[in-house]
């Protein structure tokens, strides 16, 4: 019982500070200061929380695939984290029973790329259209549930100069996220 009143108290607290950094960006006041940062803890950190979030009877699997050693990159830590658990819950919620949900790094030019992947249906040109639109899932779900959480995780990685953007391949359908590498 303990144990799940803290879980509900943090994810609470959670959804508060969403809300406020939802708030913030559609003022356009949102400011994320950005510096060099080891990616690797923060990447396991929202794996951890990713996985603790899928309701156990999804049996979906949340896993890295040679990632490697990341190169530090420009972001503030703790929205870097929240931005990429937000697109491995949301790949997860769209994976069908059984299935895997894959996180993949790869450096482009001076930017990395991390791509999630499920085997979940194709977008919509609606679902598309309305992915990272803060007021449509306002209005639609009437509460701040993982479409919100959506465009707030896109929001803060515009304020870090980085994007969420979503990506189909080879029949598996994602969310790549984008920042800038910290200068060598």
């Amino acid at each position: 019982r303990g144990a799940a009143q803290l879980r509900d108290r943090r994810l609470a607290l959670s959804l508060m500070q969403e809300y406020f950094i939802s708030e913030q960006a559609h003022d356009g006041v949102l400011e994320l200061p950005v510096e060099p940062t080891e990616l690797g803890p923060l990447v396991e950190k929202a794996l951890e929380r990713a996985r603790a979030a899928v309701p156990p009877e999804r049996p979906v699997t949340l896993s890295a695939h040679a990632l490697g050693e990341l190169p530090p990159s420009l972001v503030e830590a703790m929205a870097f984290q929240h931005v990429l658990q937000v697109a491995l819950e949301w790949c997860a919620a769209r994976a069908s029973d059984g299935s895997e949900v894959s996180l993949q790094a790869s450096r482009r030019a001076d930017t990395l790329e991390l791509a999630v992947e499920s085997d979940g249906p194709r977008l919509s040109s609606d679902e598309r259209a309305y992915l990272f639109d803060r007021e449509y899932w306002l209005a639609r779900e009437g509460k701040l549930l993982l479409g919100f959480r959506l465009s707030v995780a896109a929001a803060e990685a515009r304020a870090m100069g980085g994007a969420l953007f979503d990506h189909e391949r080879d029949g598996r359908v994602g969310l790549t996220l984008r920042f800038p590498l910290a200068a060598a």
